[in-house]
């Protein structure tokens, strides 16, 4: 059970991360059904589609020396792999009208992630209610799924989440700064603003407003501002 949830809490870290969505209530609430693709073109102008490097060097280097390491990180990654078209495959994720600001779309490099997590479960293999949970799923089953003991076929429990995410960062050491699952949303909207996104289309995806944005990242964007001063 606890082995499950721990590759839980890192696909859903890994999309916070790429997403800005809020934890637990919007990345919980996502379904199946609320996820669409969509193949683009590549534009590395577009401050909101570039790649961000949520994983430490060592890591990736150690990763391309482990063949399973390897094949995890290319599945979870290769969407920001272009094809011979300099296409790639953009994610699209619906956030559902019952959360905090209701409903809005989310574009991403998340299309790895998603396939990373639909192998996993096919992997596992658990039935539940007399029915294997395998691809291709069913739209409104949770992304997100508690498959072991009382709560199987339920949503990730979201309490089992903020205690591992606590466990996890007493195990690193990071305990001098309370650091929340909401910081991944802070990550993310600070890497956009150093690529060079608006800030009112930031805060459309995330969810909030320019003003907020404006006031809570303020230093955020004086640096950045600073730093492209002096390369004038």
């Amino acid at each position: 059970m606890e082995l499950h949830r721990r590759h839980m809490m890192l696909y859903a870290l890994m999309l916070l991360a790429l997403t800005g969505m809020r934890a637990p209530s919007e990345i919980f609430s996502l379904s199946w059904g609320d996820i669409a693709y969509r193949r683009k073109k590549y534009d590395d102008r577009n401050a909101m589609m570039q790649p961000m490097n949520i994983i430490d060097n060592a890591f990736m280097l150690e990763a391309s020396l482990d063949d399973g390491l390897r094949l995890t990180t290319h599945k979870i990654f290769d969407e920001w792999m272009c094809n011979d078209m300099g296409e790639v495959d953009i994610s699209i994720i619906s956030i559902p009208e019952n959360t905090k600001t209701g409903s809005r779309n989310v574009p991403c490099l998340c299309s790895g992630l998603f396939q990373q997590i639909k192998d996993y479960y096919h992997f596992m293999e658990v039935e539940v209610d007399g029915k294997f949970i395998i691809p291709p799923f069913d739209k409104d089953q949770p992304i997100f799924l508690e498959l072991f003991g009382r709560c199987k076929g339920k949503v990730f429990e979201k309490h089992a989440f903020n205690r591992l995410f606590r466990e996890l960062m007493a195990r690193v050491g990071l305990e001098r700064i309370k650091f929340t699952p909401y910081h991944f949303r802070h990550f993310f909207i600070t890497q956009r603003i150093k690529a060079g996104a608006k800030v009112p289309m930031i805060a459309k995806l995330v969810g909030n407003s320019p003003t907020e944005i404006y006031r809570t990242y303020e230093h955020v964007i004086l640096e950045d501002d600073l730093e492209s001063l002096l390369q004038v």
